[in-house]
């Protein structure tokens, strides 16, 4: 399942290793941007939470949602598209 994750850090980077190297316990992530990253994993968005949630201090946020592949067609740039085609094979 494809899912979108978003968060807002209150720290300097090198406060979140944890947070950054819990992502490598997903099957496979693309980041969208500074903030926001795709994971196509298993889990779900409530397992999600709960495996990055312990690294992030308690001002930080972070929001977790499934997206349908198929419904994020012309919203992405063209580099998240193709990945996005490539593994599920959407149009």
């Amino acid at each position: 399942m494809l899912y979108l994750t978003a968060f807002h850090l209150t720290q300097n980077e090198e406060h979140y290793k944890a947070f950054y190297t819990a992502f490598d316990q997903f099957e496979e992530i693309l980041e969208l941007f500074e903030g926001c990253i795709l994971i196509d994993t298993v889990f779900t968005a409530a397992a999600i939470r709960l495996r990055l949630g312990p690294c992030l201090h308690k001002a930080d946020r972070l929001i977790v949602t499934r997206l349908h592949p198929a419904s994020t067609s012309g919203i992405l740039p063209a580099r998240h598209t193709d990945w996005l085609i490539q593994k599920y094979h959407t149009r």
